[in-house]
Order: structure tokens, then sequence, then C-alpha cells
């Protein structure tokens, strides 16, 4: 959508008539004291602390990297009060390297009274079609069990899971420390977080990318970003040699500080640095209670929120931690084809090392109602295309090719799971070396 800088307004899709003399729109900067108030009603009406309204003046306010006010869709009734709304904010992610944009419905939100009337889908089909005509590949949301799959989606990537430690089981660290840790500054900590975040692209399959500019204003915001705040804390040695850093929730969540990111410089030991993170982060978080208003009032544990796997949970001691399972990513990709088109790259390189390694041979996949063909040479994309969803031996019903595509499950797990999946033994192979276990965790841009 074109935006109007200077008034704040964009060219929008015309407003939608509905039943019952409700109106769909999108919105503009006009709206967004009636769009907070509104998303913070619903999502925490007590209002005692104001994240939610803060998130939400922070998307719509025009200075977001990727999201303003016309990113957001409003449901009226006929005395113009807000009883629906959502948005959708932009993202870029990689695939085994390989960038591609997608999209991220949030602050999904609609009044008690005007529940199961359609509004929500509604409103999801206003944001597929913005989010197509963006040119955004795949979209995806996290929420409520089964309910978006309604709309398209596959629980198909895994969210979060990781490790909690309590603070009867952090060692006390006495004498001369590996690590200390502070907080990040804008300057040479901003270029050295940026250099690091892409372990993560290359340690994982699927990552997010830090668009132009963003990393800057989250970490010079912090807390003003509301809901999904993000605190930067730079790891270093006694002598002030940068060895990595720390990404955590801005609020502590009943007695619990979340590391959403953990990266150490090559050849630095987790086994060396980790104790003494324990230590840093824990007392990070009881400084941030003291310092002002917070939903918390203490804090007691951490939880390392960094996925099934992470170099970091080989320093902790597993006997004094609780391992914590994923959850789940909705992913919707409305044109498979495209997607894995884009993302070519990355499946070439995953590839490499596997037993599909310089393979030569077509794989076709069918979903039954539509299907498409990966032709390779020599462990090379010659082409992806669609073609006829008959014959052949490899079919995955409904959405089940999504958990595949994104790593939450393999060939010969669908084909257990679901009678009517079967996959051959050269198509498994491959299509399990093309599309690897997925076993980390994305944490989005917001």
């Amino acid at each position: 959508m074109a935006v109007d800088s200077i008034q704040g307004t964009a060219i929008l899709p015309q407003p939608q008539n509905l039943a019952d003399g409700l109106r769909l729109r999108f919105c503009t900067r006009e709206d967004t004291e009636r769009v907070a108030d509104f998303q913070q009603s619903i999502h925490h009406p007590d209002r005692q602390h104001r994240l939610i309204e803060t998130w939400v003046r922070d998307l719509m306010s025009g200075e977001h990297p990727t999201t303003d006010a016309s990113d957001f869709t409003i449901v009226e009734n006929a005395d113009g009060e807000i009883v629906s709304s959502m948005c959708l904010i932009n993202q870029t992610w990689t695939f085994g390297g390989a960038a591609f944009p997608c999209g991220m419905p949030e602050l999904v939100a609609t009044a008690p009274e005007y529940r199961r009337k359609g509004l929500v889908r509604r409103q999801f089909a206003a944001i597929h079609d913005l989010s197509a005509r963006r040119g955004e590949l795949m979209q995806f949301i996290g929420g409520i069990p089964n309910f978006y799959r309604q709309f398209g989606y596959d629980m198909a990537l895994n969210m979060g899971g990781g490790r909690t430690v309590r603070e009867s089981d952090i060692p006390d660290q006495h004498g001369a420390k590996a690590a200390v840790l502070r907080r990040a500054q804008i300057g040479d900590d901003l270029a050295f977080v940026h250099r690091l975040t892409a372990n993560a692209v290359e340690r994982q399959s699927i990552a997010v990318q830090w668009q132009a500019g963003a990393l800057e204003r989250a970490m010079r915001l912090g807390p003003a970003t509301g809901q999904v705040a993000r605190d930067w804390l730079i790891i270093e040695t006694p002598r002030r040699r940068r060895i990595g850093y720390v990404s955590e929730s801005a609020w502590v969540r009943g007695d619990e500080c979340c590391v959403l990111e953990l990266e150490l410089v090559p050849g630095v030991s987790h086994l060396n640095v980790m104790p003494d993170v324990l230590c840093s982060v824990l007392a990070n978080a009881r400084q941030k209670l003291e310092e002002g208003d917070h939903p918390s009032k203490q804090a007691n544990a951490i939880e390392f929120w960094l996925g099934e796997e992470h170099p970091a949970y080989a320093a902790l001691d597993p006997h004094k931690t609780r391992r914590l399972s994923p959850y789940a990513w909705y992913i919707r990709v409305p044109d498979m084809v495209a997607f894995l088109k884009r993302i070519s790259g990355g499946l070439e390189r995953n590839l490499l090392g596997t037993v599909a390694e310089g393979y030569t041979g077509t794989i076709a996949v069918s979903d039954y109602r539509s299907a498409f063909r990966i032709d390779l040479r020599r462990g090379k994309i010659a082409e992806i295309a669609s073609c006829e969803p008959c014959g052949g031996n490899t079919r995955f019903p409904d959405l089940t090719l999504l958990q595949l595509v994104f790593g939450r499950r393999r060939c010969e797990e669908l084909a257990v799971d679901y009678a009517d999946c079967s996959v051959g033994h050269v198509e498994s192979a491959v299509l399990d070396s093309l599309f690897p276990p997925f076993r980390g965790n994305v944490t989005p841009f917001m």
C-alpha cells in the first residue's frame, strides 16, 4: 500500500459493508488511539500495564520499519465502535540461508458479543490479499490451538521450547569470572550484535533476518515498544573483549525471565561462560524489577526459549534444568511452487553433506488437489514447476506437506501418522534432505 507520509493516510481498498450494519476497512493513523484502546481492552482488560496499547501505537506510528496504520483492519458497528481488529507485520526470514518475504498476522481481537459472526474470516481474507500484493510468500501466526487451520494454516514449524533453570540450581560464582554482562549500546555494540545474528542463520535451517535499521530502533527504544520489547546484553570478558550477546524479553513473565537469543563468537566455549551468564541474566532481571513499574514483582528463574537444540544447553547441568517442549507456529504458503523457487538456493545448500548430495532425478509431490515437481541435476535444482496431481507415490493429505517443508516432521513420521500419506524410498531420502529437521527457534521481528 502506498502511504502518504505527511498525512498518515494510505491508498486503501474500499471499505466493505457487512451484515447487521457492520463495516470492514483498513486503518489510517487517525485510528491509532481507538485501535490501541480496543486491542488493550480485549487482550488485557485489567489495563494495569498497558503493554498492548504501547505496542499498537508503535506499529501504527509511521516510525516502525515495516508496519504502519494501513496494515491494520477494523470492523465497526453502526455506531462507529470498533468490534474487531487485526494487523499484518512484514518480515524477512531465511531458509537454508536464502531470504524470503513473509507476513505475520497479529493482534487478532473481537469483542465477545460479536464473535462467531465471521468477522475474523473476512479480515483474514483482506490481510491475505494485502500480503499477496506485497509479495510475501508465506504467512505465519502463533496462538489458539486448532483455530487458524480454518484459514488455510497448519501447525508446521516448531515454536520455542528449551530449558528452565531455577535460582536454586544456579551455581554460586566466586572469584574470577569468565564473563560479565552489560547493557548493549548503540554504536559498535549494534554492529557486533548484527554480525552475530548471522550465526543463527548458519546454525538453523530457518531464521529471521533483521531488516535495515530495525535492530538499531529496537535496541534504542527498548521497553517503549510495549508487549514485544527486548533487552540486549553484551557478554564480555573481564578485560572488556566482546564474546557474545543475549537478547531477552524486557518483561519478566510470572517469576521467569526469558532469554530469546544467545550467540557467542566462534572459538568461545559455552562451558566457560554459561555459569556467569546465568547469574548475570537473573541479576539483570531483578534490576529491571527495581527500576520501574513492571507486571511481575520477582524473578526466580531463567527460561531459555532457544528451541529444542542449542549449543548453550550442553553447558547446563541436565539434572538441574527442566526441558520445555515446543509449541508450533501456524504456517500458510498460498503458492508452494513460487515459495520453493524463491528458496531454491537454500534447498541446494541443504543437500550438501546428505545422502542426496549430487542427486539427479525428479521428485513429484502431490497433496491430492495439486502437485509440483522438483527436477534435480547433480544436486542442483534445474526446475520447480506445477504438474498434474495424479500418478507417483509421494502424496501428502491436506496441509501436512507444510510440516515436512518447515522441519516439524520427517516423511516417515508423516506416513505413520497419516494413513493416506505415502512416500517412496528415494523420494523420502531426497525430501528429508531438502527439508531438514528444525529444532531451533525463530523469534519474529515485531
